[in-house]
């Protein structure tokens, strides 16, 4: 699972995913970065332990209560792989052979919506599947910072 900083801000700005959690036992959240300014600390990746109701319950020096709606904007959640597989649709094996044909075609790289900004840079599963994610169901590539609306061909 991908618990890095650059994974966090890809899934903190993908909103359009966010909008759609729903909380479950295994999920793993990290803390916004709105609560990282005004604590001063570094983010803090956690598993959700257990539900109580529809609240998530996690348990850390820094969410140490539980969580409900109004505590959700504290938290973004950090979707796993299978997790973004599944926001795709169809079977496993199609969805994942629809992105390695995404990822070979002929399309110069800094022109998809998959381009890696940063050759130097490790890249996980979890950042390609979002890429893929973003622009397959909402027509937007990461130009390193944030989501951009693709233009239209």
């Amino acid at each position: 699972m991908d618990s890095t900083e650059t994974f966090a801000v890809m899934c903190e700005a993908a909103q359009e995913i966010q909008q759609n959690w729903q909380p479950q036992c295994g999920d793993w959240v990290a803390s916004a970065s709105h609560t990282l300014r005004r604590a001063g600390q570094n983010r803090n990746v956690r598993v959700v332990e257990y539900m109580d109701d529809d609240r998530p319950i996690i348990h850390s020096r820094q969410f140490n209560k539980m969580m409900d709606a109004k505590h959700r904007g504290d938290l973004i959640w950090l979707p796993r792989q299978d997790q973004l597989q599944e926001m795709i649709g169809g079977d496993n094996y199609q969805t994942f052979w629809n992105l390695v044909v995404s990822l070979s075609s002929e399309e110069p790289l800094d022109q998809s919506p998959y381009a890696i900004y940063d050759e130097t840079a490790k890249i996980s599963l979890e950042q390609v599947w979002i890429r893929y994610v973003m622009s397959e169901k909402f027509h937007k590539f990461w130009n390193g910072i944030t989501w951009e609306r693709e233009a239209k061909k």
